[in-house]
């Protein structure tokens, strides 16, 4: 069974004032062989790691973008998901490795909206009140 791990640590004190410093690593961890792989590690905040459908990359969050890294490592590649570029931690990948699922703040207003976008694609605006998860329950799309 392989689980993935994300490290960060963050609000060190220096002598002049609180610094966010963040160092996050992205990992795998093979449990039954208790054996961990280090895929990724930036001086950035990541969040959200999420493995491919096929297993041989994952998409993770950072700075409001998206990425793309290997299963192996290797330079993150950005996901174009323009005009969204407040995107949080909440985004997914289709059953067919296609679609990309976000959520995005970068409307006037602030509030969370989810959005579609084909990988390389233009976004598709899903829920078009915010914040998106005020529509919990209803269908979108």
């Amino acid at each position: 069974m392989r689980r993935l791990k994300l490290r960060c640590r963050a609000n060190l004190w220096t002598k002049r004032k609180w610094r966010a410093l963040v160092e996050s690593t992205l990992e795998i961890l093979d449990v039954a062989a208790n054996a961990r792989h280090a895929v990724y590690r930036t001086a950035d905040h990541i969040e959200a790691p999420n493995w491919s459908r096929d297993g041989k990359y994952f998409v993770f969050n950072s700075g409001g973008l998206l990425y793309r890294i290997a299963r192996d490592g290797g330079a993150p590649v950005l996901i174009d998901t323009c005009p969204l570029d407040r995107l949080n931690n909440d985004h997914g990948i289709s059953p067919g490795g296609t679609l990309l699922a976000v959520s995005d703040q970068s409307r006037p207003d602030g509030k969370s909206r989810i959005s579609v976008v084909h990988v390389g694609g233009v976004p598709r605006l899903v829920t078009e009140e915010g914040p998106s998860y005020g529509t919990a329950g209803r269908r979108t799309g």
